[in-house]
């Protein structure tokens, strides 16, 4: 989904693209690792941005 906010990912399309559990990036928004939008009840979105930024935060916390 590409809007103002740029690409859009669901839960789901994320957990496929890092090869984990739904429940594994549902403890990453809950953790506040990764930035999201709820657009109600369960539904949430994640801006392609805000990954490239968990990832970058992932190399750096690898390198201590």
């Amino acid at each position: 989904m590409e809007n103002l906010l740029g690409q859009l990912y669901s839960v789901t399309e994320v957990a496929d693209m890092f090869k984990v559990d739904v429940n594994t990036v549902y403890l990453w928004l809950k953790e506040k690792k990764i930035s999201a939008v709820k657009l109600g009840g369960t539904t949430w979105r994640i801006r392609e941005q805000d990954l490239k930024l968990f990832i970058l935060e992932a190399f750096e916390e690898g390198r201590k």
